[in-house]
């Protein structure tokens, strides 16, 4: 629509208009081209793995895409930061692909100990985040889900529940006692599952779960400061936007309590 203005009449008279001299407008309108033309070569890229296997560092913070679920969940993820003050890092291990959807990071010094124990919340069949645990760590596992898994793998515990909050969902807390667990280290705290994380909170934000690896659905400012609330005895290490939903983000927590043992 501006194609038959010229640039000199045009930074002319934005000069005389704005009281600056021609030279300075063709600064600004220079870099503001230079700037819009950075942007638009950004593509976001996922996070290189490092030696081991592990991330090493703080939440990195996504450039931007031309994807509107990208876009939305780049969004979350800013909103995160504001709201949180990640001060603590670890060595850092990926279970899972990260190119798709329920893969977890988690910290490594959390999972090898002796005697790890692990609970997995909530995985609609797809059990490669117990696999990578399992193979890697020989840990104790425990799985739920709403669904039965008749391909449970052997050498995790499954127990069909609904977890959360309501009259015929199972919580964490009861689940422990259940097995038999209640008064456990729990090395950590797998959670996906599907929104009904607002509802457990107060469960599992527990002082004997070392670590919490939770996908997050729909964050709105309200429950991410709800979520806030835990921070004085929690310290957020990671957070990811789901490449593969919108509105959705993985977070990981460390207990403060236990930040010695990976010192």
């Amino acid at each position: 629509m501006f194609s038959h203005i010229k640039t000199d009449d045009f930074t002319k008279s934005v000069a005389k208009h704005l009281k600056f001299t021609q030279k300075q407008c063709l600064q600004a309108l220079g870099a503001v081209l230079l700037l819009c033309v950075t942007l638009s070569m950004i593509k976001i890229e996922p996070k290189s793995v490092g030696p081991l296997g592990y991330y090493i560092g703080y939440p990195f913070l996504h450039p931007f895409t031309e994807e509107p679920f990208q876009r939305s969940a780049i969004r979350r993820y800013n909103e995160y930061l504001r709201l949180f003050t990640t001060n603590c890092i670890c060595r850092k291990t990926l279970f899972g692909s990260i190119n798709q959807d329920g893969y977890k990071i988690g910290c490594h010094d959390f999972f090898d100990q002796p005697n790890c124990v692990v609970y997995s919340l909530g995985n609609n069949g797809d059990f490669q985040y117990e696999n990578d645990v399992f193979s890697r760590y020989g840990c104790k596992i425990y799985t739920a889900d709403v669904n039965d898994q008749p391909l449970t793998p052997p050498f995790a515990t499954f127990r069909r529940a609904k977890i959360g909050n309501c009259p015929e969902c199972l919580s964490f807390q009861n689940m422990l006692r259940l097995d038999g667990n209640l008064n456990t280290t729990i090395n950590s705290l797998k959670i996906d599952i599907e929104g009904s994380e607002w509802q457990t909170l107060d469960s599992v934000f527990s002082e004997n779960v070392m670590q919490i690896q939770m996908e997050i659905h729909h964050p709105d400012h309200d429950k991410m400061y709800e979520l806030s609330k835990y921070t004085d005895d929690f310290c957020l290490v990671d957070v990811n936007p789901n490449v593969m939903a919108t509105d959705v983000v993985e977070v990981v927590f460390l207990n403060k309590k236990f930040m010695a043992d990976i010192s």
